[in-house]
């Protein structure tokens, strides 16, 4: 069932519950939302036997939102030429693969060799899409191991920047003593 709302307010959305009633809730078994927080608190409030279902185009938007976030971060870290280099990644990014000719995929795995990082979310998201394009009757994938890759690949980012962050101040202090 869908319905337009007025607004996008969660009260609105819990006046919506509210009037079909505690059966009706009680018998919803799936509801699909947008990523918005409040939709989905207020519905799990509200439907209790309800497995919560996100759309592929806003996973698929957070997910280019993040890679899009993640090539400004690692191209302001870059040397000038590097930089260059990776100047104008972010069509060739968020492009499904598939859709890109032979030139631009090469382009594009040029570029990913400068940062190591990117290279993972770009795979990353590429193989969300691989999920989702996936029958689920023939998935023998499980997300939980896709988000443990994840979780871990983002703990070895966060260690890498440290570890450089600490080479950057210890060769500024050593630089300073001499």
């Amino acid at each position: 069932m869908a319905d337009d709302l007025a607004d996008r307010k969660k009260e609105t959305l819990e006046a919506w519950f509210v009037a079909r009633g505690p059966a009706w809730c009680g018998a919803v078994t799936s509801y699909c939302a947008d990523m918005w927080d409040a939709y989905h608190r207020a519905a799990q409030a509200h439907l209790p036997n309800a497995i919560p279902v996100v759309d592929r185009f806003h996973v698929m938007k957070n997910l280019n939102h993040a890679i899009s976030q993640t090539r400004r971060k690692v191209q302001k870290r870059l040397d000038e030429a590097t930089h260059t280099h990776l100047k104008g990644i972010r069509w060739l990014l968020v492009r499904n693969r598939i859709d890109l000719t032979d030139e631009q995929r090469q382009q594009l795995d040029q570029m990913l060799t400068y940062a190591p990082e990117l290279k993972t979310c770009y795979e990353l998201k590429e193989r969300f899409r691989e999920i989702f394009n996936t029958q689920l009757d023939s998935c023998d994938f499980t997300l939980s191991g896709l988000y443990s890759a994840v979780e871990l690949r983002r703990a070895r980012i966060e260690r890498h920047e440290r570890r450089r962050h600490w080479r950057a101040n210890h060769a500024h202090t050593e630089s300073r003593l001499q």
